[in-house]
């Protein structure tokens, strides 16, 4: 037992550190630097000590530290180049951006440019290709647009959306041009439907208009037509909606209801609507057609929309024709409806003459449905803004 305790103590006194000893020269050179490897010494090479180049172990050359110096000059001189390539790269995108973008607190206070704006922001999903993110705004504008139309509520959210459409750099640039010339138009211009100009008078030529279109098969339409006669509001309403309204109910002098679904219905290609002026032998030098249609937001269908069409004039001087032979045979331009625009739009004809009478002839419907629905057309003899339900017709140039 007195063997194993002094064995322990020898042990204990062994690893006890003497503090007050001097430091081993291991420990001076540890403490003073690492020491080198010989990878390292072999990369580093050994040091002239005058700046010039060494030689490593291999007979290569190595770098000294004058070479080491130049290399921060080196690295600043491409990042001045990389810095005046994003410079120029920033301003170019600048230029190409539609500019003059307009304080929309201002200008947002006018109701009819409300609307109008209102219009290109739910219309550009079907007439611009927006990536999904900005088909989703676009498409969101309908939470906002029954306030922002009638300006009862706070606008603040709505003016930004607008600001950020107008300055953003993921639009099309065609959608933010349309909206910043809705934006410049001046509010006074806007406010002359309580003078409006009064439309020709028309009525409907039916052997040259396009019979209006059923919106479902024969069984489904004897079905509805038995649930009309119940005389339940629900059954008339769900019945009417499946219907389309006679042709007459384009010159109805009411606005466009989205909600009456009163439009007249045309199915298929190169459908036409023919229009003859009221009275015997009535001329007219018509100067503009307008269409209108319900307020982009609110529409029911908006894939519905017509889009390209042509107008012909009936010539004053021609007399009533005996046969099927069409009498419209001067044209008189060819248009497109935007999507992306006021609701109402004037299109302003190319040939000023006397007719009798019009006909729109409308192409394949290209919006997505197989059909296309007209509310209200009117044509002006006169020159300049015109309005119709209300709003200041938009004029749309023709399509060369």
């Amino acid at each position: 037992m007195q063997a194993t305790s002094q064995m322990q103590q020898d042990l204990a006194t062994s690893h006890k550190p003497d503090l007050g000893a001097p430091p081993t020269p291991l420990r001076s050179r540890r403490a003073a630097s690492p020491a080198p490897t010989p990878s390292s010494q072999q990369r580093e090479g050994p040091s002239t000590g005058n700046g010039a180049v060494g030689v490593e172990a291999d007979g290569t050359m190595a770098q000294t530290s004058d070479a080491r110096r130049a290399l921060p000059a080196e690295t600043l001189k491409f990042g001045v180049v990389a810095s005046l390539v994003l410079v120029v790269g920033i301003l170019l995108s600048v230029m190409l951006r539609p500019s003059n973008v307009p304080e929309s607190q201002e200008i947002l206070a006018c109701a009819q440019t409300r609307q109008d704006v209102l219009d290109v922001i739910a219309g550009a999903p079907y007439e611009f290709e927006l990536h999904d993110p900005e088909a989703r705004i676009a498409a969101s504008v309908a939470t906002l647009a029954p306030e922002a139309s009638t300006g009862i509520a706070s606008m603040g959210e709505f003016k930004m959306m607008v600001q950020s459409m107008v300055a953003g750099s993921s639009w099309p640039v065609a959608f933010q041009q349309r909206l910043l010339a809705v934006l410049h138009e001046p509010c006074e211009s806007k406010e002359v439907c309580t003078e409006a100009k009064q439309p020709v008078p028309f009525e409907i030529d039916a052997q040259f208009t396009s019979n209006k279109a059923e919106g479902s098969g024969w069984f489904h339409k004897a079905m509805l037509d038995i649930g009309a006669l119940t005389g339940m509001k629900y059954m008339i309403a769900r019945a009417q909606l499946f219907r389309s309204q006679p042709a007459e109910v384009v010159l109805y002098p009411t606005p466009a209801d989205p909600q009456a679904r009163d439009c007249l219905a045309l199915r298929g290609n190169r459908t036409s609507l023919a229009l003859h002026l009221t009275g015997h032998n009535q001329t007219a030098v018509v100067q503009q057609v307008v269409i209108e249609q319900p307020p982009r937001w609110a529409a029911l269908r908006p894939r519905s929309l017509p889009r390209h069409f042509s107008v012909f004039g009936w010539p004053g001087d021609k007399i009533t024709p005996n046969s099927s032979d069409s009498p419209y045979s001067v044209p008189l331009g060819t248009f497109e409806y935007s999507a992306a625009s006021s609701a109402v739009q004037a299109f302003e004809l190319t040939n000023k003459v006397h007719v009798k009478g019009l006909r729109l002839i409308f192409e394949n419907p290209g919006g997505g449905e197989n059909y296309i629905c007209l509310y209200r057309i009117k044509a002006f003899e006169e020159s300049g803004p015109v309005c119709s339900g209300g709003r200041v017709a938009v004029t749309t140039l023709q399509v060369k």
